[in-house]
């Protein structure tokens, strides 16, 4: 039997419901009930096969996908193991305030506040 009709049940899904409805025709003007019997099996034959088919098909289509999945995981993964390497530490040169580096150049930057003239005492008596 070739390979292209023994692939995806082809046999099972086409011919045996044909077959099946091709004998039901060629006896229904002798065996009336029989011929009906054997065309109603034989489309009932056809659809379950179709349904079987189907399911297959979908089971593998879903295995596929979560083949698929599972390497673009597998993916992410190794990209967030990976190594980045050794940390860079600051020289630890004063004592550590909590202040992260961009709040540090913020206040650097800023310009004080002018604190208002103080006023003029008033000069002591007796010297």
């Amino acid at each position: 039997m070739p390979a292209a009709l023994r692939r995806n049940r082809r046999i099972a899904r086409k011919l045996d419901p044909l077959v099946c409805i091709i004998v039901s025709i060629i006896l229904m003007p002798y065996f009336t009930g029989l011929g009906l019997w054997l065309l109603v099996s034989g489309l009932c034959l056809y659809g379950f096969e179709r349904d079987v088919y189907r399911m297959e098909r979908n089971q593998t289509l879903d295995m596929v996908d979560s083949i698929i999945t599972s390497e673009v995981q597998s993916d992410t993964v190794q990209t967030f193991e990976e190594d980045p390497g050794p940390k860079q530490e600051r020289p630890a040169s004063a004592v550590p305030s909590g202040l992260g580096d961009d709040i540090h150049d913020n206040l650097k930057r800023r310009e004080p506040k002018q604190r208002p003239p103080e006023k003029a005492k008033p000069p002591e008596k007796g010297a």
